[in-house]
């Protein structure tokens, strides 16, 4: 059996990790600048459940997943399963920044794998997933020791790096929201709306490329 690789090595960490939420948990990271890790006892997955709590062994366990970004790219996935409605919204988070969080609390991050049912490699946990889910693109934060409550992290300074909102958000009210956040709370990173559902730049693109193109 092959030697399993690092869970994490410097040529394949991204930039940004991703994570979707809803606007009462965005609040309480920018109120308290902390993220939470949970329990993931009533997760779906319950293969996963069954392969944190085998890692966790007799300590509790406590999770938060993020995605994985290139550019500032969006998921209709994550949106749906996630973030759905409008207030859902997504968090961008500086990867090294996010790290060295992690570190402060002894919790490891580190990107899931995804297997069918043959599997040839030596694995990691708690970073596996099946193959079924390999559309999460996902890292995780995850946690164990003898804390039987949830399981916080610090964010410092410069951690967040830009919060998306839902695209069914009504505009007047994402206009709103962006006003009190930078006024009252004194968020001064990026804050815009997702454009999953309608995107003018990439439908100009597609029509200029079809420029003297017979259909």
């Amino acid at each position: 059996m092959k030697k399993a690789m690092p869970v994490v090595s410097l040529e394949s960490t991204p930039k940004l990790l991703a994570h979707y939420t809803q606007i009462p948990v965005l609040l309480d990271v920018l109120k308290r600048k902390k993220l939470v890790l949970s329990n993931p006892e009533n997760w779906e997955d319950k293969s996963d459940v069954a392969l944190l709590k085998h890692y966790a062994h007799k300590d509790n366990i406590r999770v938060l997943c993020f995605k994985e970004l290139k550019g500032h790219q969006d998921s209709i996935l994550h949106w749906k399963a996630y973030a759905d409605g409008m207030s859902g919204c997504r968090i961008d988070f500086d990867f090294e920044k996010l790290s060295q969080a992690a570190k402060a609390i002894k919790a490891k991050l580190g990107k899931v794998e995804y297997f069918g049912p043959s599997i040839q490699n030596a694995i990691e946990l708690p970073f596996v997933k099946r193959a079924s889910y390999a559309g999460e693109q996902e890292w995780r934060i995850v946690w164990k020791g003898k804390l039987k409550t949830e399981q916080e992290l610090s964010i410092k300074k410069g951690a967040i790096d830009r919060i998306t909102f839902s695209a069914k958000m009504p505009r007047s009210l994402f206009d709103r929201i962006k006003v009190f956040l930078k006024d009252e709370l004194k968020v001064n990173f990026n804050i815009s709306q997702s454009q999953i559902f309608e995107n003018e730049r990439w439908e100009k693109t597609v029509l200029a490329s079809k420029m003297g193109v017979k259909d």
